[in-house]
């Protein structure tokens, strides 16, 4: 399997990565606990909740964000996710799903018609990862080589993400009334509860 990271590196030290952007970063429940329980940051050192105003992303999540809120990575001054350094992201192996599945993304009208899947590489971005999974005759070798999953184990993570964007929905009183880190204490406790 080709190294994802590396490649994304290269396009950092070029001056042109994807880790400087306005677009959200969002982060399921699950996610956030994982990226606290290793890093032993505080969530509020590394998490925003708050509303998202792009309208790709209000109408790609919209039956799961309806509210217009999400819990998101949070960015310096000049838009760099928290997790990026001078050698790249400080956490390649705790990515968010949105960071790990990139360029791939999914035909949002499709889905809201069938509720199936059906992914591509999203072929505008100056991304050298996306022109090499484009350079296979199928799509399925260009996603099994660069990101370690088929397409059909791709599906099955959007999926799943999506169930942990819903998630995060039940708990929208928690994160209106509470700090990201009296919420998250909330969250975990439940969690422990329901196992």
């Amino acid at each position: 399997m080709s190294d994802p990271y590396i490649i994304c590196r290269n396009c950092y030290f070029a001056g042109k990565d994807c880790c400087h952007t306005s677009n959200p970063i969002f982060v399921g429940i699950q996610e956030a606990i994982k990226i606290h329980k290793e890093t032993g940051l505080k969530y509020s050192e590394f998490l925003v909740y708050t509303s998202f105003v792009e309208e790709q992303f209000l109408e790609a999540f919209v039956n799961l964000l309806p509210s217009g809120k999400a819990i998101m990575l949070r960015k310096s001054e000049d838009r760099a996710c928290v997790f990026l350094t001078e050698s790249g992201c400080s956490i390649p192996q705790l990515k968010p799903f949105i960071c790990r599945v990139f360029p791939v993304w999914y035909d949002q009208e499709f889905f809201k018609e069938t509720g199936m899947m059906d992914l591509f590489t999203e072929e505008d971005r100056d991304c050298e990862l996306a022109a090499k999974v484009e350079s296979f005759p199928i799509f399925d070798d260009g996603c099994r080589l660069f990101m370690g999953d088929s397409e059909s184990e791709l599906k099955a993570i959007f999926l799943k993400a999506f169930k942990h964007y819903e998630m995060a929905r039940h708990y929208t009183p928690l994160f209106e009334t509470m700090s990201l880190d009296d919420a998250f204490a909330e969250i975990e406790k439940i969690l422990q509860e329901n196992e």
